[in-house]
């Protein structure tokens, strides 16, 4: 896909700090495309030559790496990335349901279409950037009824696990 000579192999030099960085790098790569996915569907490429490069890392440097301990080190960047998707997604999909970018119905109206632009990018901007500052905490969602659908389904899973006993 991105180079022409497919048989040809190639051989990189890195520093120490720089192939640390670099088992960071297809670490969090793999976790990218694999981490939301069931194990038998996920995309085996990234999973494979991860193995293969901390596999052969591990015995050039007569290390051995391990997932468990490389995932905890990058915990905070997951989790950073975690926030920031999520932040903008809810930021977008907010702006979007209070200025709907639907400018199929403003083709006539540029100013119409011009001002549902600005005012959707303006909030979704000031959402994301709040999020950002402030987490969750200044989220409110009402669930008048929840109580009652939680203790219902309760009630039924409770009746499901004392059928086994």
């Amino acid at each position: 896909m991105y180079l022409n000579d497919r048989g040809k192999k190639m051989t990189l030099e890195f520093s120490n700090k720089e192939l640390d960085t670099f088992i960071e790098l297809c670490y969090l790569g793999n976790w990218l495309a694999n981490s939301t996915r069931f194990p038998d569907r996920v995309i085996k490429k990234y999973d494979s030559l991860l193995k293969k490069i901390i596999k052969k890392i591990g015995a050039e440097t007569k290390q051995e790496i391990h997932y468990d301990e490389l995932h905890d080190e990058l915990e905070p960047v997951i989790k950073n990335y975690d926030n920031d998707v999520f932040f903008s997604e809810l930021s977008k999909q907010y702006a979007n349901y209070v200025y709907p970018l639907e400018l199929s119905e403003f083709a006539n109206d540029k100013d119409k279409a011009c001002k549902q632009f600005v005012c959707n990018s303006v909030l979704e901007r000031a959402c994301e950037e709040t999020l950002k500052a402030n987490g969750l905490s200044v989220v409110s969602i009402s669930l008048p009824d929840i109580q009652p659908r939680i203790e219902k389904e309760l009630k039924k899973t409770l009746q499901i696990l004392n059928r086994g006993n």
